[in-house]
């Protein structure tokens, strides 16, 4: 069976969809059983720490990404 690239990719897609809403019931689920017991849920041990870990992580990343290409196109030549 060969698959072209953009068969791939939707594979790809709808296996990150399947993955993320499994994520996302997990979360709740963890989320929901710490709220009744009291657990902070932003803690190093709360349910949110990782997305909101994730986050900060990819704008950083984006800003980085951002002021690179910005270094790139006004003639840098350090980062050619």
């Amino acid at each position: 069976m060969n698959l072209t690239k953009v068969q791939i990719s939707e594979l790809m897609h709808k296996y990150a969809e399947r993955e993320n809403g499994l994520h996302n019931l997990r979360l709740l689920s963890q989320a929901k059983e710490q709220s009744k017991s009291g657990t902070p849920l932003f803690g190093k041990d709360g349910a949110f720490h990782r997305v909101l870990e994730d986050f900060l992580n990819a704008a950083m990343e984006g800003e980085m990404d951002s002021h690179l290409h910005s270094e790139k196109m006004s003639g840098n030549r350090r980062l050619t």
